[in-house]
């Protein structure tokens, strides 16, 4: 086992990943799952609040059921951890916990610091864009709505806004996996980063595939869901531009890439529901694919890969 891990690092950490899914949905069908959803969103509205690791927390304990989101979303860092495990031993999972480290060799504190700070600033700008097109476009009611599902008084929003990133459950529970193993072990194969980044968001997009079956299956309009799907798959290879222009800038960080992945999830999820409803525009897709674009063509291709051994080893 080990020397087949060894021997196929990648594919032992997305098929693991990919399994774990698949195991899940599994479970799903056989416990009744397709009741939890609804009743997460019950509880969720009637706080009122959004979905992340904390208010899914409080609702597993009216139904332990819900507790398979985690496994789900956790699948490619509990993958990583496995596989890392079995391949290097402790002296691995060493060297993948440390891509927590906010920066990696060769960035400085100071130059850790500002892309922190430049993170917090594109994070916060996209708050105000939404907030104001939610007054300006969907009025004063819908402003309240988003203010109180953050937590209502300001003081408690803005520590919401804060914490929100930290707490997502799709790039808490994701990021070591994808940006932690697999950005590395897919840029010791090609040492090409926008090629290694594009393949990582095509896989990262099909990982989720699992989850479409039961939609598949209820939709009475394929081509409805084929075309979100579509948009879907180009915000995760946008996005997955976006975290690895980050990662690289870093010095092999995976931190970047969770807040990323959180701050987007939290504008999604917490402020673009009056957005959408107004003017039809899912804001943080384009946000995204605006961004990866400007990176890919300022960048020509390289997303801040400078020195091969030390970004990916």
């Amino acid at each position: 086992m080990r020397d087949l891990v060894r021997n196929h690092r990648f594919a032992s950490f997305y098929a693991i990943a990919v399994a774990i899914v698949a195991a899940v949905m599994v479970v799903r069908a056989l416990i009744g799952y397709g009741e939890v959803l609804p009743a997460l969103f019950e509880f969720l509205q009637a706080r009122p609040a959004y979905a992340n690791i904390l208010s899914i927390t409080r609702f597993a304990f009216e139904d332990p059921r819900a507790l398979l989101i985690f496994a789900f979303a956790g699948a490619p860092t509990f993958s990583a951890l496995a596989v890392v495990w079995l391949a290097d031993g402790r002296a691995g999972l060493t060297t993948l916990l440390g891509r927590l480290k906010p920066w990696g060799p060769g960035v400085s504190s100071q130059k850790g610091a500002l892309l922190y700070a430049e993170l917090a600033a594109i994070y916060g700008l996209g708050i105000a864009v939404y907030l104001w097109l939610t007054s300006r476009y969907a009025g004063a009611d819908a402003l309240a709505d988003t203010l109180q599902l953050l937590g209502g008084s300001i003081p408690i929003v803005i520590g919401s806004l804060i914490l929100g990133p930290f707490i997502d459950e799709g790039g808490t529970c994701e990021e070591l996996g994808w940006r932690g193993r697999g950005l590395p072990l897919l840029m010791d194969r090609y040492s090409a980063p926008l090629r290694a980044t594009l393949l990582l968001g095509f896989l990262w997009w099909a990982w989720h595939f699992p989850r479409e079956i039961p939609n598949i299956m209820a939709s009475e309009n394929l081509g409805h869901w084929a075309y979100y799907q579509g948009l879907f798959l180009v915000l995760c290879l946008a996005l997955s531009v976006v975290c690895s222009w980050y990662f690289f800038r870093s010095g092999g960080s995976a931190l970047p890439a969770l807040l990323i992945h959180g701050f987007t999830n939290v504008w999604s999820k917490a402020l673009a529901g009056p957005v959408f409803q107004a003017l039809e525009i899912d804001l943080r897709t384009w946000l995204v694919i605006a961004a990866s674009i400007l990176i890919v063509a300022s960048t020509r291709g390289r997303l801040g890969w400078r020195d091969r051994e030390a970004e990916t080893s």
